[in-house]
């Protein structure tokens, strides 16, 4: 008999618990043990930490019981959030992890606005960060190889074009592209890569394949090395049978 009213009442407990459980949240959400007291941000390289609690908006009463979901949709509506999560720290903490669109280029609008691989422009101070990132610009039409416009706005898909190629660019050879000074466009949709170092610029039609990119080089690096009083002006690789190397002047006087 004992048995079996001590059974009952276990089982009696355990249905309310159940029945409890989904509002048990609602109910702490009031108590002052659960308060926000301390966020914690990581991830952020641009972003302070005052401009993600901002974005967070949170409550002067709000709890760590309280829904994040909205919480990390503010962020990722921010542009320089790619995804965010929030996670509980009890009893009265919160932890941000931000994933930030990192630069890959600038561009001129005409003050420099750096953009992620998508092409999107993002809130960034290139002075304040230090960015050495290429430029990307429309090739200015009749002009030389190494004439760019900087003053011509791209459109979004000519700058998701650009930027692609930068980031392409950034695994095939990073070495490289930190010799890149800008990439530009033309009306034809091939692009112009101009190399600092050696002063020479490369043209393809995007997008850039790692054995072309090598083929050109080697050619480059040959002529180079068979015509020392050369100067060699520019690569074009949008030829697949071919790499045509033009040259500007003798070295010598």
């Amino acid at each position: 008999m004992y048995r079996g009213t001590r059974l009952l009442i276990l089982v009696s407990v355990a249905m309310v618990l159940t029945l409890l459980a989904p509002r048990a949240p609602e109910a702490l959400a009031h108590a002052e043990l659960f308060r926000i007291g301390d966020v914690r941000v990581e991830g952020n390289a641009y972003l302070t930490r005052e401009e993600v609690l901002d974005v967070l908006r949170l409550s002067p009463d709000g709890s760590i019981w309280d829904d994040p979901k909205p919480m990390e949709t503010r962020l990722e509506g921010h542009p320089l959030v790619l995804s965010a999560r929030v996670y509980r720290n009890f009893p009265n903490g919160l932890s941000v992890e931000v994933v930030e669109r990192s630069p890959v280029a600038l561009v001129s609008t005409p003050v420099l606005v750096p953009i992620d691989r998508e092409g999107r422009f993002l809130p960034i101070d290139p002075a304040g960060h230090r960015l050495d990132l290429p430029l990307v610009a429309r090739h200015r039409q009749g002009a030389g190889w190494d004439r760019v416009d900087e003053i011509a706005a791209l459109t979004p898909a000519e700058l998701r074009t650009l930027a692609a190629e930068v980031e392409r660019l950034a695994e095939i050879d990073p070495d490289l592209l930190a010799s890149v000074s800008d990439l530009a466009l033309d009306r034809g949709g091939d692009v112009l890569l101009r190399l600092a170092e050696p002063s020479v610029t490369l043209r393809y039609r995007p997008p850039l394949a790692p054995r072309r990119l090598q083929e050109g080089l080697r050619v480059l690096g040959d002529a180079l090395e068979r015509e020392p009083d050369l100067i060699p002006t520019s690569v074009d690789l949008r030829f697949a049978d071919q790499v045509v190397v033009q040259f500007f002047e003798s070295r010598e006087p």
